[in-house]
């Protein structure tokens, strides 16, 4: 009887801690409990049952984006639209996807199109970097497919170019060019290194390119800041793409500096 009672007891605990350890590794599915998601090797098995759309931004879908997907970020004012008008095209379920586990866009599209109406959604949740190590032949990185693995910026590589804010000010100087890459609504016309900084439009391959050689020339070091330190993270692919060697982010953006003047007064 005890052996039967035990064995009860851990068929209970599996259940109730299946869902909890699930939510440790994805813990987008426990916030949107409502949203259907489905798995990395589902998605690549029934590749083309599905409609698969990036709603991150269009740089970051330019950067690296699975391939054949469809654009629409959820941020466009035009999203349900677009969205509406794609599932009658297709009539096909649509697949949602953003950057990785932690990121929570691909649950919200899924939310809002079925909060409109729209059927057949889903969240592939694991995200494009997952995808793109595992599937390279289905990726598209900087317009080439199939893509080299070994051309996947990881974190540490990502970390080891990032500077605190207080490290970042202290390079400012006639050895370095400052580049502002936040977006124009987010610079508000404040720049954080007056007269010592250049702006470039993310996605302004030319300009940025121009920057490059230019520091390369000089033998200077890039000074790159955005608003929260995300989106430099998509700017790495085109700086080694470009050849640069010798550049550096500030960890956390603009937000990041404000902070640090706030902590000092």
């Amino acid at each position: 009887m005890r052996k039967y009672v035990l064995v009860l007891l851990a068929a209970a605990l599996a259940i109730a801690t299946g869902p909890t350890l699930a939510d440790g590794e994805f813990p987008g599915r426990g916030l949107y409990p409502t949203v259907d998601f489905v798995e990395r090797e589902d998605l690549h098995a029934r590749f083309d049952a599905y409609t698969i759309v990036d709603v991150r931004s269009a740089y970051e879908y330019q950067t690296l984006h699975i391939k054949g997907a469809v654009n629409i970020p959820l941020a466009s004012d035009s999203f349900v639209d677009e969205i509406r008008a794609l599932s009658a095209e297709t009539g096909k379920p649509l697949a949602f996807y953003c950057n990785g586990r932690s990121c929570r866009v691909s649950y919200q599209a899924s939310e809002r199109a079925a909060r409109h109406g729209i059927a057949g959604t889903t969240a592939y949740d694991a995200g494009i970097f997952e995808w793109a190590q595992a599937y390279p032949d289905k990726s598209v990185l900087l317009g080439r497919s199939p893509i080299n693995v070994a051309d996947l910026i990881d974190d540490k590589a990502f970390k080891a170019r990032m500077l605190d804010a207080a490290t970042f000010a202290e390079r400012v100087g006639s050895d370095s060019i400052v580049v502002d890459v936040r977006d124009e609504h987010q610079r508000d016309a404040i720049a954080l290194f007056p007269f010592r900084e250049q702006r470039v439009a993310l996605g302004d391959s030319e300009r940025l390119r121009e920057i490059v050689r230019q520091a390369r020339a000089e033998g200077k070091t890039l000074l790159i800041y955005d608003a929260v330190g995300r989106q430099v993270r998509w700017l790495q692919y085109s700086l080694e793409a470009l050849g640069a060697r010798d550049y550096y982010f500030m960890d956390g953006g603009e937000q990041a500096y404000y902070a640090m003047l706030s902590n000092s007064n």
